[in-house]
C-alpha cells in the first residue's frame, strides 16, 4: 500500500513531506528486515513505488542514510527551539534525553538501524563522512550550550566545554550501543545517573528526578 494517501498524492504534497515519509517508512522496514538484508527492491514494495519513483528521491543507500541523518539533525534543532529560553543546560540535556527515550518507546529498531548505519561507515568513505560530519555538528552543538551555560554562571568556571561536549558524546553512545545489544539493558536509569554524573562535574544543579509514576521503561 502506498504511502501516500489516495486525497494527497505525491505531486501535491512538498518535497520535504514526501521525502519524510519515505525515510519514516523505510526506518519501519529496516527496523523490521535489517538495514542490510533489505535491498531497495524490498523498500519499493513495502513502500507502494516503484523503483523508478523512489529513485528520484532516494537514489541508493547511502542517500537514504543521508537523509536519515539529516532528518536526526532537524529533530534535534526543533528539540532545541522548542525549549524556552530560560532553560538550564542540564535541563536542555534533560529534555533532549527524554527525546530520545520517547522516540525508542516508540521504534526500539532505530536502536539497530544506527548500529547498522555506523558498521557500514567503517568500510564506506562516504557514509563515514556522512556520519563524521552529523557528529561534528552535535560536537559543536554541544559546546556552545556549554559556553553559553558558562557565561550564565550555571556551571563552574573552568569547565572545558568541547571536553564536556565529547563526554556526553561517548555517554550517550556507550548507552544506546548497550542497549541495542542487550534489551534488559536499564537505558532509562543508567540516563538519569548519568545525567546526575554529568551536573556534579561541571558544577551545575543536579536534574529533577522524575516521579515514579512518569516512570516508562522503554
Amino acid at each position: 500500500m502506498s504511502i501516500f494517501p489516495s486525497d494527497s498524492p505525491p505531486a501535491r504534497l512538498p518535497l520535504a513531506e514526501r521525502r519524510r515519509r519515505i525515510l519514516e517508512t523505510a526506518v519501519q522496514v529496516y527496523a523490521q528486515h535489517g538495514f542490510h538484508q533489505t535491498g531497495m527492491r524490498q523498500l519499493c514494495a513495502a513502500l507502494g513505488m516503484s523503483a523508478g519513483a523512489l529513485y528520484r528521491y532516494f537514489p541508493g543507500k547511502e542517500s537514504i542514510i543521508a537523509g536519515l541523518v539529516e532528518m536526526d539533525r532537524e529533530m534535534i534543532q526543533h528539540n532545541l527551539r522548542s525549549l524556552p529560553p530560560d532553560v538550564s543546560f542540564i535541563g536542555t540535556m534533560q529534555h533532549l534525553l527524554e527525546v530520545t527515550m520517547g522516540e525508542l518507546q516508540t521504534n526500539e529498531g532505530l536502536l539497530a538501524i544506527w548500529s547498522e548505519i555506523s558498521s557500514e561507515a567503517t568500510r564506506n568513505p562516504a557514509v563515514a563522512a556522512l556520519l563524521s560530519n552529523h557528529y561534528q555538528f552535535i560536537e559543536n552543538l554541544i559546546s556552545s550550550l556549554v559556553q553559553a551555560a558558562l557565561k550564565r554562571g550555571e556551571l563552574r568556571e573552568g569547565v572545558d566545554p568541547l571536553a564536556t561536549a565529547r563526554f556526553i558524546m561517548a555517554s550517550h553512545d556507550g548507552m544506546m550501543t548497550r542497549r541495542a545489544i542487550d534489551p534488559t539493558y536499564p537505558l532509562q536509569q543508567v540516563a538519569r545517573e548519568s545525567l546526575g554524573l554529568l551536573a556534579c562535574a561541571v558544577g551545575a544543579t543536579p536534574p529533577v528526578a522524575q516521579k515514579k509514576s512518569e516512570r516508562k521503561k522503554p
